[in-house]
């Protein structure tokens, strides 16, 4: 008998000790907003942790912030959504209070109250929307996480060689950068998207690839 309750004991001590390690594990360390936020420290371009053009050439959510140089704890908030074509590219006043500032949502893909709030290194932007179309809902039916570079730590390969391997090409002597591409609506060229021209011989385009040099997809464009 007392050798079963000292089992007992011996097991119950084992198994408290292996759930608190595991809750030890599961914990999420979730970011704190600075002392004091300075919105100046802010400003700028802000990408979607998970959505944005890593994971598609065609998407990308993202917002800039700016600072009202005469109060310093307003601004202005402009958020852009492209899926895969664009949905908004509002802007929005607010005013900070502590570290989170509330601001409305007025646009054709839909109206209602957003709320930003500023963390350590990140920003945090929730929409609740009276009304919007598919295309808004499927990307902020729940909070959003923005950062300043999504793509940090990721190789960027080069767009003409990985054009020449997906062609079979021998070199890149028929391959060229397409410079009037712009960041248009389409998402068709930026920072991480680039367009390439396939020449002929005479130097005609004849072929234009859209070139992710993130995670190397191409597609051929229409002429």
């Amino acid at each position: 008998m007392k050798y079963k309750l000292i089992c007992g004991l011996f097991l119950l001590i084992l198994l408290v000790a292996c759930n608190a390690h595991r809750s030890k594990e599961n914990m999420v360390v979730e970011p704190k907003a600075p002392a004091k936020i300075e919105l100046q420290n802010y400003q700028g371009s802000w990408t979607d942790k998970d959505f944005n053009q890593y994971m598609c050439s065609d998407c990308l959510n993202s917002v800039e912030i700016s600072m009202n140089e005469n109060r310093e704890n307003e601004g202005t908030i402009s958020i852009f959504l492209y899926n895969p074509v664009r949905v908004t590219d509002s802007i929005a006043d607010f005013q900070l209070v502590d570290n989170k500032a509330d601001f409305i949502f007025d646009d054709d893909a839909g109206k209602g109250k957003g709320t930003v709030t500023f963390l350590e290194d990140e920003i945090h932007i929730r929409l609740s929307l009276e009304q919007a179309i598919d295309e808004l809902n499927e990307v902020y039916y729940q909070e959003r996480i923005l950062v300043r570079d999504p793509y940090k730590g990721l190789k960027r390969y080069d767009p003409l060689e990985l054009t020449k391997d997906y062609l079979h090409l021998k070199d890149t002597s028929l391959l060229e950068l397409n410079s009037s591409a712009e960041y248009n609506e389409e998402l068709e060229a930026g920072p991480e998207v680039e367009i390439v021209n396939r020449k002929d011989e005479s130097g005609k385009v004849i072929e234009m690839y859209q070139v992710n040099t993130l995670n190397k997809k191409i597609e051929e464009l229409g002429m």
